[in-house]
Parts: C-alpha cells; structure tokens; sequence
C-alpha cells in the first residue's frame, strides 16, 4: 500500500462512517421519501421509501454550515399574507362565478400554488407555506359553496312568495297576462302610471243609430 499524502486531509472536514445497506446507521429523510404523484410523471423514482446513511446526514449538514446554502421560510407576517392571498383568490371564484367554473377556478388556483411553491423552493431555497394555503382552500371551497347555495334557495324563496302575493292582488283587477306583465317589469315602471306617445283611430258605422 502506498502511503497517503501527508496534506490530504489538511483544511478538510472529514466524515467516517458506514454506507452499505447492511449498517445500522441508516435513516428516513424528505428526500427519499416514497411519493406517489411524482411517480406518475417519473416512473424511475423508487416505489418504496430509501434510507440515507447517517455519515451523508452529517455531510450535508457540514456543506449547509460551510456554504450557507440553508432552506429559509419567509416571516410570519409575509406568510399569512400569502395565505390569505390564495384564499382571496378561492373566495372570490367561490361567490362570484358559476359552481362548475369556481370548482375549476380553485384547481387551477392550487396547481398554481404548487408551481409557485416549487419554483421558490428550487430558485431561492424558500418554504413557502404551501399546506395551510391548500387546507383553507379545501375547507373554504365547500363551505363557500353550500353557503351560496342557501343563500340563493333562500332568495329564490322569498321571489317566489313575494310574486305569489303581488299576482294574487293584481289578479282580480286586471288578465293573467297583464299581472305577468307588470310583474316582469316591476323594476322599470312605475304603478302611478306613465306617458306615453300613441295613436288612437275612431271608427263608426254610417246609420249604426238608425239601424239599431
């Protein structure tokens, strides 16, 4: 065996230890850790969770010491404002567009988020607070949807009866068709009447009186 240069360990960190699979000095980590969705884009990711020896533990953490390159999550402050930036996005395809377009509103709003959430992370090393946005977006959309639902059966009920009772007045005084009329356009004329330009023929029939 040839003797090791006596400066190569000089000014290094060094880090002993086992890596075979064999040793007992293994453990679970974020980034061996099984996930199914992204599977479905990358069949060659493993189907079943990895272990990390402890030695490249600690050699990650010695490169984050010395490089400073650390995961970072923005103030508090910052982070509800995202949250409630999201849920601001929800509410508002939640109340103010169609059931079906708002449910795809908040899909589109979640992958959005996800895209978001990945290009910081990647990019700049950023947390951003990814699972409470998509937990008040998940409890937020059916709740919003079952009070908009009531809200408008209850509206609808209350037309319904008030356009009951108003047909009921208007119909010993004037044809079906004309309460119809007025009920249509309640909101754009007046019952005090109105003016209004028209035309008016008289006709009679000669000796009428003579022949009666």
């Amino acid at each position: 065996t040839s003797a090791l240069p006596a400066d190569l360990f000089r000014d290094r960190i060094v880090i002993i230890g086992a890596s075979n699979i064999d040793a007992p000095d293994l453990f679970a980590t974020p980034h061996y850790e099984y996930s199914a969705l992204p599977r479905l884009f990358d069949r060659s990711l493993p189907a079943a969770p990895k272990r990390m020896p402890g030695v490249e533990i600690h050699a990650n953490a010695a490169a984050t010491l010395l490089f400073g390159k650390r995961l970072q999550r923005p103030s508090y402050p910052r982070q509800i404002l995202a949250v409630l930036f999201v849920l601001a996005l929800v509410a508002l395809a939640v109340f103010y567009l169609r059931p079906l377009l708002a449910f795809l509103a908040v899909l589109v709003i979640g992958v959005l988020s996800i895209i978001v959430a990945s290009w910081a992370f990647n990019s700049h090393g950023a947390i951003l607070p990814l699972a409470p946005a998509w937990l008040g977006a998940i409890v937020l959309t059916p709740v919003g949807l079952g009070v908009r639902y009531a809200r408008e059966r209850l509206l609808r009920g209350e037309t319904e009866a008030e356009r009951a009772q108003v047909m009921d007045i208007f119909s010993r005084f004037v044809s079906a068709d004309v309460a119809n009329e007025m009920w249509e356009r309640r909101g754009q004329s007046s019952l005090a009447g109105e003016n209004r330009i028209v035309t008016i023929i008289f006709t009679d029939i000669r000796n009428f009186t003579t022949l009666s």
